[in-house]
Formats: structure tokens, C-alpha cells, sequence
């Protein structure tokens, strides 16, 4: 010994100045002479100073940085999940308090450092965690109450230290209570999420370590005790990442599981591929088709969102409460879902027609492009939809509820739940060969005659099939484990398609209410081409009807658009029941909307705005700030969108009309244009339009053109290319104004002119009438074979079944699980009441 310290003392009597003088401030004079000059490690009071402090400037150093991990797992996964805010909320204000008190008292900083840098990141994670659970708001009040009590006990004249002792008593209870919501969470989930092991296993090492420092450096029982609790609880948490960390996501029994998906019991898992569907290896897109930029959701995050799209089937979005506060339709749950979404406030279909429009929304193609023409055109089965790219990249695509498909009932679904309400046939082939016939399934004046009150209609058996077997799947789904791939579930409802009829209780609801008439009455001579012959197609030309019947129609319409209301209120209440919603993108639109006696005109099928645009909502606030978008969009962008969202992208070689609009959901620029195609009953040739800013310009070679300025007159009233032609007419002189308005509109018709081939697609049209006419006809003789979708229903497959695996039946039992005295757990650990005997 006397050797080493004959070799180090020479060295140790020379350091330079700046070391000599960081040492004597870290350990005092008397320690600094007795250990590094004298090297008398001997010294026991000496020794242990010295090993406080490293250790106390260790944690400080680790402190630093021993939240950045849990920062960065929040970020990166856009997941609050697993981490309890209420703990960290408890743990920042007991940080507070003590670094108040550690300061006002003169304690070295050695022996609370870490205290101001922990509560600095915990500031951060609460922010995190509020934003990523859609409490925006929330997180902005939180800071402001922070750095108002940080004033306030760091000020001696609103906060003596007598009071301040107390709080630092209460600051040790309130470290040590921070504990328990967390403990508390990872027990009832069965898991620890998003919670970071490096930060538990430092708050571990650290509590240990700072009950020696305390003991050494600080005589302050509240301190210690506070350290001593805290490592007790450090230690429950250490045992619970160990825990979960090892062991299985479901009961273990010492056998292998057999996995089978709940609503469709025969259905093996499909497992994502390691190629990208656009040609880039392991899921890394290596282009885009021109939509979007692929920063949506990454494949390869842990925890992928599910989708859950909601659908309705005739609702016009200027009728709504979100888009027109002086809509007297009640819609509660419509408007808090908008209020926490991007909401579109100009949505369009691709077509205002049922299976035309659903069928472009589903390829991202327009109709034409896809031989969608009418409510009896099938389209090929080999052309991609959202459900093919979705389950490419390992989603199990659902559907419940209608989809009007023609021929092929699936497209890429892999579960249909229910059957459609809707012919899967010919049957309502349209015929241009004979304009002037109406077909005996076109609509009719009956809706409206016969508008009122029922105690049931088909429509309503329907969507409460689809309801049940909706709900049904998310139950299902949640207790298939956490191995449970994510889901794409479509719902779409009926309502609130006409015939004009709904139960009393939504009836009900409007009693007392003076239904609004309609804002706009053209008399019948006065109407454009189109909306005559829609007239006549409706069977509504020779009908004159009066303000009681056109309110009773839009009462019953009212009634039925509440209806869905409340379905998408208990859709999203079995989310919620389920702990799906925080991990669950919402998306809300619809496939065409109304006209309800705007205009004279009823149903669909026309360019104005009540049959044309539709409602669109996006809501994910974890990732998306609810805003809303005034540029021109479709439903036509919902595919490459959905791509966008899990992390994918439309083969670029493949055309696509769709554009992602994941640039308006992040707040950046985005398209601003649409395009529609019809060409279905009630016209004679193709009827097209273009949605440009606030510019709607329609054409049809049988018709003519039109175009309205929705900014300047938003009822269109005012046909601008009719004015333009008559003042031509009279060779009338333009005004500047009218050159401006002739200049877009001899734009618009150059644009229509190179888009669209009107007499090819005329003729393919005709061409594919004629075909379905004759096939249909010969499909009616003798034996007839549906095409109609019939869901899967084997009841030998549910409930509780001898040859079902015991730990399927278990996972089925109860949701959530429990333990043996019914306490929740995050996984099947015990056998569950009910799950296999009396």
C-alpha cells in the first residue's frame, strides 16, 4: 500500500488547479486531504462521503436521461397505452415539491440533481401521453398549472418553509402514490405497453442508491422515508416487467394453442409478406402513384391501429348538424365524433348513385374506368380494393352491411357478416335503348305518399342484423388475445335510405318541430334537362305535393338519419367498452345523398349539391389534430388514404383517380379537385363533373353544360354557362366579370372534352346494358341460382363446445378476464366461470 501511494502522490499533489477545486467542492477540504492527497483509504467517514457523492452525481448523470427512452417509445409507437398518466401526474407533482424544498433548504445538488431533470422529461411524457389519448386541450391547462404552482413554492413570501416541510410530507405520500396507478394499470392489461423497462430498472437502482445518500449526506427523515417507500414500490413494478416481460400473452397449460378467429371460425391467420405490394422489399414502399407521402402509420410499428369506417346510405351532408348549424336533425354523437376528426367540409362522391359510387370508393377508380354504370354492373374481381391492400399488409378486412355488389360478394374481403340488402344480379339492368320506359324498380312518388311512422321495415331488420353482427366482432375480436391481428371492419348501414318511413320512437323526436321546406322550388317548366327527366324516371312529374307530405318525408328522414345517430354511438360504445378506441382510426362517410325536395327533385342521381356531397370524417387524434378541410375531396380517396394509414402504397402501375389525403390530415396542402361519372337511370348519355375551388361545372352531350359558383351563389340558383349563352344569344356585351366566368368555362369544357371520350363511353355503356339484358333473361328461366352473399352463421362453432380447445372456450368466457376472486387481469390466468361446465 505504502508502495501505490509513494507512485500516486506525486500526481495527486499535482492536479491541475480546475480538478483540484471540483474535488474539494464535491467532497470538502477535510475529505479531499485525507483521500486523494493523503490516500487514507482508511478513512471510513471519508470513504462512504465519497461513494454518496459518485453515486448521487451517477444518478444525476443517468437521470438525464432515463425518461428519454419512454419518450421516445410514446413517440414512435403514437400510443399512450400501458402508461398511466394519473401516476406520472402524481410523480411531477411530488418532483416539485421536493425540488422546491431540496433548494429553499441549501441541500447539495448532488443529492436532488436528478429531481429538477426527471420532472423536466415528465413534463414531457404527460404532455405525450394527453396529446396521444386526444386531450390536446388538456395537456395545454396541465403545463399552465405546473409552472403556476412552481412559482408559487419557490416563493418564500407565498410559501414559508414551515408549510413547505408539510408539503414535502405529503410530496413523499404522493411519490410513493404515483406507484400504484401505474402497478395498477400493467395488473388489469396484463401487460406493460408502452411502459419503458430502462426507465423502471433506473428508478430501481436509483431509489436504492439515494437511501444511501440520504443517510450520508442529508439528516431529513421525510427524505428518507420517501426514498424507502419509493424503492418498496420501484421493487412491484421491477417484478412486474419481469413478469410480463417472460411470460405468455394467454393462459400457458404447458400445450401448444390453436388460434382461431372468433367470427370466423374456419379462417386460418394470414401472415403480412415480406414484400411491399409497390415492389420495395420487407414492407418499405419505394414510390407512390402520386398520392400522399407514406408518413402514415408504419407497418412495422407494434401496436397497428385497427379501422373502423362507418357508412350510411343516402345521407346528405348539408342536412347535418355539423355542416349546418341551423340543421334541425339531431345527431349527437355525429357532432362529438366530428369534433375530435378532420372534418371534410367538401366531400363528393364519384358517382351519385349507389353501387357505382360504393364501387369506385372501394378501387379508388372512377366508374367508367371500372365498367361501374349502374346498380347492376359487376366489376372484375381482379381489381384491387382497400381490402386486398390492407390485408396484404396482415389486416383482416371485415365487412358488415351493404356493398351493393354485383357477381363477386367479397372483393377482397375476408369476412362478409351479413348478406346484402340488395339484388347480387342483372336485375336492375339500366336500358338507353328504350330512354322513355320506366323500369317497374326505378323509385317512385310512394316513398313520399307513404311517408310516416312503422313498427318495422325491412331496412330497419337489416341494420339491426348489422348492428348485432358488428358489435359482435369487436367482442370477438378483443378476446382473441393480444396476438389478434389488427382490423379493417366496414359498417355500412342502410338508413337513411328512402322508402321515408322509420319507428316512433326516432318519429318522436321531431314531434313539436316545424320541418323545415325546402329552401329552393323550381316550378317543372323551369327546370334544366336532367331534372326533368329524373322527374319523369321518379314517377314524381305529374305529382304536386303538398307542405304536409314534404314534411312528413323529411320528418321520417330526420328520424332515420337519428337512427344512425345512435348505431354510430353504440359502435363506438362497444369501442370504448372494448379499449379499441384509443388504437382504432374512425373514418364516417357515405355513398351519395338526398335531394328531399330541394329543387322539386327527390333521391339521387343529379349533381346538386344535396344529392352529390357527402359527409366525411376522419378522426385518429393521436396522430391527427381535428381541424377542419374546405378543399374538394372524394370517397374516391378513401383507398390510397387507407394505404397511407398502415404504411403502404397503391402499385404505382396501376391507375388510380383516388389521391391520399394524408396531406389535409396532417395540416398540410392537399388536392383541391374532384370528378364524377353517372351513367345510370335518368340520363341518356354520360353526365360528368368537375369540383374545382368553388367552381362545379357538369356536362352531358345530351344536356348540355352547366357551372355554378358555389362561393358566390351556394343554392345554385344561377346557371352561369345559361347566362353566358343567352347574352351570346343577344350579343349582349360581356362584362369583365362574364369574359372571367367564359374564360373558366371554355377551361372546363376543354378539360371534359380530353378526359372523357363521350361516344366510346357511350357506346361501351350501351354495349354493357345489352349483354346484362340478354344474360339476365336467359339466368330466369328455369332453375334459378342466386348470386346473393350468405354469411357463414355455424352455430357448432359458438358458445361453449366439447371440441373447442379449452383455452379457446376460456378466451370466449369473459371479457376482460379475471383472477380467482374476480379482479380484472390483462390475459386468461385462471380458469373462467362459465367457460366449459354448469
Amino acid at each position: 500500500m505504502d508502495a501505490v501511494k509513494s507512485a500516486l502522490q506525486p500526481i495527486t499533489h499535482n492536479l491541475p488547479a480546475p480538478i483540484r477545486d471540483l474535488g474539494v467542492s464535491i467532497i470538502g477540504e477535510k475529505c479531499y486531504r485525507a483521500l486523494i492527497l493523503d490516500i487514507d483509504h482508511e478513512n471510513t467517514e471519508c470513504v462512504k462521503l465519497a461513494i454518496s457523492k459518485g453515486l448521487g452525481i451517477g444518478i444525476i448523470a443517468a437521470s438525464s436521461i432515463v425518461k428519454v427512452p419512454q419518450i421516445l417509445k410514446l413517440v414512435n409507437s403514437q400510443s399512450a397505452s400501458g402508461v398511466s398518466f394519473l401516476s406520472y401526474l402524481l410523480e411531477t407533482s411530488s418532483y416539485l415539491i421536493s425540488l422546491a424544498y431540496n433548494v429553499r433548504n441549501g441541500f447539495p445538488f448532488s443529492t436532488f440533481g436528478e429531481t429538477a431533470l426527471i420532472l423536466g422529461q415528465n413534463v414531457i411524457i404527460c404532455g405525450l401521453v394527453l396529446n396521444y389519448s386526444g386531450k390536446q386541450g388538456m395537456a395545454a391547462l396541465f403545463v399552465a398549472a405546473l409552472a403556476a404552482s412552481a412559482a408559487t413554492l419557490f416563493a418564500p413570501n407565498l410559501v414559508d418553509m414551515q408549510t413547505l416541510a408539510y408539503l414535502q410530507a405529503g410530496a413523499g405520500v404522493l411519490g410513493v402514490a404515483s406507484k400504484v396507478p401505474q402497478i395498477a394499470a400493467i395488473w388489469q392489461q396484463g401487460g406493460t405497453g408502452q411502459l419503458s423497462a430502462f426507465a423502471v430498472f433506473n428508478y430501481l437502482i436509483g431509489s436504492l442508491s439515494r437511501i444511501f445518500t440520504t443517510l450520508q449526506e442529508v439528516d431529513d427523515k421525510l427524505i428518507l422515508y420517501g426514498f424507502i417507500a419509493g424503492f418498496a414500490l420501484n421493487l412491484v413494478l421491477a417484478a412486474q416487467m419481469v413478469y410480463y416481460w417472460n411470460a405468455p400473452s394467454a393462459k400457458a397449460k404447458g400445450k401448444q394453442k390453436e388460434k382461431m378467429p372468433i367470427a370466423a371460425p374456419a379462417a386460418k391467420k394470414a401472415q403480412p409478406p415480406n414484400i411491399s405490394v409497390n415492389g420495395g422489399l420487407n414492407g418499405n414502399p419505394n414510390g407512390a402513384n402520386g398520392h400522399g407521402n407514406g408518413n402514415g402509420v408504419s407497418p412495422q410499428t407494434q401496436k397497428r391501429p385497427n379501422i373502423l369506417y362507418i357508412m350510411a346510405d343516402q345521407l346528405a351532408a348539408p342536412l347535418l348538424k355539423m355542416y349546418n348549424d341551423k340543421s334541425q336533425i339531431l345527431t349527437p354523437n355525429l357532432d362529438k365524433l366530428a369534433s375530435r376528426s378532420v372534418q371534410f367540409d367538401s366531400a363528393y362522391c364519384p358517382s351519385p348513385l349507389c353501387a357505382p359510387s360504393r364501387m369506385s370508393m372501394i378501387t379508388g377508380l372512377l366508374p367508367v374506368k371500372i365498367g361501374a354504370y349502374d346498380n347492376a354492373a359487376q366489376i372484375g374481381s381482379d381489381v384491387p380494393t382497400y381490402a386486398h391492400y390492407l390485408r396484404l399488409q396482415g389486416y383482416h378486412t371485415v365487412l358488415a352491411g351493404k356493398m351493393h355488389f354485383v357477381g363477386d360478394q367479397l372483393h377482397g374481403y375476408e369476412t362478409r357478416l351479413t348478406s346484402d340488402i340488395y339484388p347480387g344480379d342483372f336485375g336492375w339492368v339500366v336500358n338507353w335503348d328504350q330512354p322513355d320506359t320506366r323500369l317497374e324498380w326505378y323509385h317512385n312518388a310512394s316513398s313520399i305518399l307513404q311517408a310516416g311512422v312503422c313498427v318495422r321495415s325491412n331496412q330497419l331488420d337489416y341494420d339491426e342484423e348489422v348492428m348485432y353482427r358488428a358489435k359482435q366482432y369487436m367482442y370477438d375480436h378483443v378476446r382473441e388475445g393480444p396476438d389478434a391481428r389488427p382490423f379493417c371492419l366496414t359498417v355500412s348501414l342502410t338508413h337513411p335510405h328512402d322508402p321515408y318511413t322509420i319507428e316512433q320512437k326516432y318519429w318522436d323526436l321531431y314531434e313539436g318541430v316545424d320541418i323545415e321546406l325546402p329552401k329552393v322550388r323550381i316550378p317543372k317548366e323551369d327546370q334544366d334537362p336532367h331534372s326533368k327527366r329524373l322527374m319523369k324516371v321518379c314517377d314524381l312529374w305529374d305529382e304536386e305535393f303538398s307542405d304536409e307530405q314534404i314534411k312528413r318525408a323529411r320528418r321520417a328522414y330526420y328520424g332515420a338519419v337519428s337512427y344512425v345517430d345512435d348505431c354510430v354511438g353504440k359502435l363506438l360504445d362497444v369501442l370504448k367498452q372494448c379499449r379499441l378506441d384509443d388504437n382504432t382510426i374512425i373514418i364516417f362517410s357515405g355513398d351519395h345523398g338526398d335531394m328531399l325536395g330541394e329543387r322539386g327533385l327527390w333521391y339521387k342521381m343529379s349533381y346538386f349539391e344535396s344529392s352529390v356531397r357527402v359527409p366525411l370524417l376522419v378522426s385518429y387524434p393521436q396522430q391527427f389534430q381535428p381541424r377542419r378541410v374546405t378543399q374538394n375531396v372524394s370517397t374516391l380517396d378513401i383507398l390510397p388514404t387507407m394505404c397511407d394509414l398502415v404504411g403502404t402504397k397503391p402499385v404505382r402501375e396501376l391507375p388510380m383517380d383516388g389521391v391520399s389525403l394524408l396531406p389535409h390530415l396532417q395540416g398540410r396542402e392537399g388536392h383541391d379537385t374532384v370528378f364524377a361519372e353517372y351513367t345510370g337511370e335518368g340520363t341518356v348519355s354520360p353526365l360528368m363533373m368537375i369540383k374545382r375551388g368553388p367552381w362545379k361545372y357538369i356536362i352531358c352531350p345530351a344536356d348540355g353544360s352547366q357551372l355554378f359558383n358555389l362561393e358566390s351563389d351556394p343554392l345554385e340558383l344561377h346557371d352561369l354557362a345559361k347566362s353566358l349563352k343567352k347574352k351570346q344569344a343577344l350579343s349582349a356585351e360581356l362584362s369583365a366579370e362574364d369574359k372571367g366566368v367564359q374564360k373558366i368555362f371554355e377551361a372546363f369544357e376543354a378539360e371534359a372534352h380530353e378526359r372523357w371520350d363521350f361516344k366510346r363511353i357511350t357506346e361501351d355503356v350501351l354495349y354493357s346494358q345489352r349483354k346484362r339484358r340478354l344474360v339476365w333473361g336467359a339466368l330466369r328461366k328455369g332453375h334459378f341460382t342466386s348470386w346473393d352473399y350468405n354469411p357463414q352463421d355455424d352455430g357448432r362453432e359458438k358458445y361453449i363446445r366439447s371440441h373447442i380447445p379449452l383455452d379457446d372456450l376460456e378466451r370466449r368466457a369473459r371479457y376482460p378476464a379475471v383472477d380467482a376472486y374476480g379482479r380484472e387481469t390483462g390475459s386468461v390466468k385462471v380458469d373462467q366461470a362459465g367457460s366449459h361446465g354448469q
